[in-house]
């Protein structure tokens, strides 16, 4: 019911106050050519002054609206929807039927990495579903024909290790906040900026990735799109960027140190020291992380025309090597 309706000074919407005086004083302007008794049936409420009209007259004459204003602050909910805000659902489809277990929250990872050993804090009910939010159990026949057991222990415990977690929405949100922490964390960690030789912090990160719309993908490895993250950022220079480098000890062989020279060492940017004994050969350097994986290489064998197996080796030091 509007204002306008009523014909009130207001334009929005009236509470049920106003209307009930705009009413009171309506029905009392009616009530001076009409008796309250001869209105309305309940004669209790009636007065024998045909001037008179009383809160009681109104709710006789308007008993549909009244009804309807108590109910109007009432909101109703679905009954029939069920919300399990607390439950990690963990799925199995088993031939042609699917079976469920419900769990507590961030429990069934800390169980998987056997971090928690109590099935007792990982389980709400110690039973097999086949829907959870309904509440139908699995039946024996079921269970006999896709685990070979009703044995409900066993085939939890199978649930558990191998079946699909269903994430909630905050246990996604969660998850998602921390994959992100961590891959702007290994980027920061692996990048400086080459002009003061610092490492630039998470959030300036983010805001450079934000501008060349690079966006993590939750389903792929955090550390591969960390390493194709600081590609691009390499390319574009959005910022200034590059590769920290890494300091690493190599030792080989005393009879090898020529293939040292002519095959590792011009894969160094800078030789901080070197240290000769009577069967070894030492260097510790400044590389490049991209050169890191040739020199492994070389030193495994893998070209044994330069240097075989066995005859060197190399340490990483220092993954970030800051010059300050």
């Amino acid at each position: 019911m509007r204002c306008a309706a009523l014909k009130l000074p207001h334009s929005k919407l009236c509470s049920s106050s106003q209307i009930v005086i705009s009413l009171y004083f309506r029905y009392s302007m009616f009530c001076f050519s009409m008796p309250c008794s001869e209105f309305g049936r309940n004669r209790r409420f009636a007065s024998s002054h045909s001037g008179e009209c009383t809160y009681q007259s109104i709710v006789l004459a308007y008993p549909i609206f009244f009804t309807k204003t108590a109910k109007m602050g009432v909101i109703n909910q679905p009954s029939g929807q069920i919300k399990l805000t607390n439950v990690s659902l963990v799925k199995m489809k088993k031939g042609k039927k699917r079976f469920e277990i419900a769990c507590y929250q961030n429990k069934v990872q800390d169980w998987r990495l056997r971090v928690e050993k109590d099935l007792d804090e990982v389980l709400q009910i110690p039973l097999v579903f086949t829907n959870v939010s309904k509440g139908q159990v699995a039946n024996n026949e079921d269970l006999l024909n896709s685990f070979g057991t009703t044995n409900h222990d066993e085939i939890i415990l199978e649930i558990l290790d191998k079946g699909e977690i269903q994430l909630n929405e905050k246990e996604r949100s969660a998850n998602l906040q921390q994959k992100q922490n961590e891959f702007l964390n290994l980027i920061s960690t692996k990048c400086i900026n080459p002009r003061s030789k610092k490492r630039y912090p998470p959030s300036m990160i983010q805001k450079a990735l934000g501008q060349l719309k690079y966006h993590l993908n939750p389903t792929k490895a955090t550390k591969l799109q960390a390493l194709d993250a600081i590609k691009l950022l390499i390319s574009t220079q959005v910022i200034p960027i590059a590769r920290a480098q890494m300091k690493v000890k190599i030792t080989v062989l005393l009879r090898v140190k020529e293939a040292f020279k002519e095959y590792i060492e011009p894969m160094l940017h800078k030789v901080e020291s070197e240290n000769e004994s009577a069967k070894l050969f030492e260097a510790v350097a400044i590389i490049d992380p991209s050169h890191y994986k040739e020199i492994v290489d070389l030193l495994l064998g893998e070209d044994p025309a330069k240097m075989k197996k066995g005859e060197g080796s190399v340490e990483v030091l220092d993954m970030v090597a800051l010059q300050e």
